[in-house]
């Protein structure tokens, strides 16, 4: 995720030269469609794999919550366990 955010600068740079470049009166009408077509498809596979990393970010936290949580369970059931042996201990 972190590579992604140093990358996001970079993108978002061609984003935003392109764009510039669009704004010029130079450019013929096909490279005008030329470099808007580019511009979509970097934004569209930009926005993607953000979103591919968010997913992965999100399920490997929650898989490493639910190791942390069954860890606890499993102490607290080892707990509770022995708590009832020594009560009946002294019954």
């Amino acid at each position: 995720m972190v590579r992604l955010t140093h990358k996001q600068t970079d993108v978002g740079s061609v984003l935003h030269d392109g764009s510039c470049l669009m704004q010029q009166s130079s450019l013929a009408d096909d490279e005008r469609r030329t470099v808007d077509s580019q511009l979509t498809l970097l934004s569209n596979r930009w926005e993607e794999l953000r979103l591919k990393a968010m997913d992965r970010q999100a399920r490997f936290v929650i898989s490493h919550s639910l190791s942390f949580i069954f860890s606890i369970h499993h102490h607290q059931c080892k707990a509770v366990a022995y708590a009832v042996q020594v009560d009946r201990s002294w019954a």
